[in-house]
């Protein structure tokens, strides 16, 4: 994915336009949500050696927020770096020059999305939202059916991968998998949503594919 490509996704998913607050820098490109201003993406042009890399090519980079537990995961596939110019233990960066993945840039910008959303007045605690729990699911499913086919061992030796691993069956033994696979049985999820997690077998094959590997491993 390129710039154009994530500011287009971001327009037409969120009806949301680049703003552009530093005149010293005019092509770093800041998305708000509309009701609290908050950033959830910042579109910048730096030099490649700001992301670690050994080069002085000016190159497209997009910070969004991330679930802490997942950024060790994403750091280890192409095109995500530490957050350059920002908190490293919320955000990441990613390379706008099509090394990262479209579909796990765009879960990205959707997760960062709904991080950043308006919060309930002085609530200090929400019900999720059924959306926000299949695309945070469904993430994590991502992240384990990656780690599995790379690694099995990393699924459980990562505190990550095991914080995801435990709300994944958490989510899939308490009735909340079936609840949502029902409700997109009945047509009540958007049609783009991807659907991997709410799979007919899906989950529970992973489940058990990790199960059997950890007793092989006598762990």
């Amino acid at each position: 994915m390129n710039r154009r490509e994530a500011e287009a996704y971001i327009r037409n998913t969120y009806g949301t336009e680049p703003e552009y607050p530093w005149a010293s820098s005019p092509l770093h490109a800041v998305f708000r949500h509309a009701e609290n201003r908050k950033w959830f993406a910042i579109i910048m042009c730096v030099s490649a050696d700001k992301l670690g890399l050994n080069s002085k090519e000016m190159t497209d980079v997009m910070n969004v927020k991330c679930d802490q537990n997942m950024i060790g995961s994403f750091l280890l596939e192409q095109g995500f770096y530490p957050a350059y110019h920002m908190n490293k233990l919320h955000w990441i960066s990613i390379a706008l020059d099509g090394s990262a993945a479209d579909d796990t840039v765009r879960r990205l910008i959707d997760m960062s999305f709904l991080q950043t959303a308006e919060k309930p007045w002085k609530k200090t605690s929400r019900t999720e939202s059924r959306t926000e729990r299949i695309i945070r699911m469904e993430q994590y499913f991502d992240a384990l059916s990656h780690a599995a086919q790379e690694d099995i061992e990393s699924v459980w030796k990562d505190a990550a991968l095991c914080s995801m691993l435990e709300k994944l069956e958490f989510y899939y033994e308490n009735g909340q998998w079936r609840e949502d696979f029902e409700a997109d049985e009945r047509g009540e999820l958007p049609s783009e949503f991807k659907r991997g997690v709410l799979s007919e077998d899906g989950v529970y094959d992973l489940l058990a594919e990790i199960a059997e590997a950890k007793r092989e491993s006598n762990i």
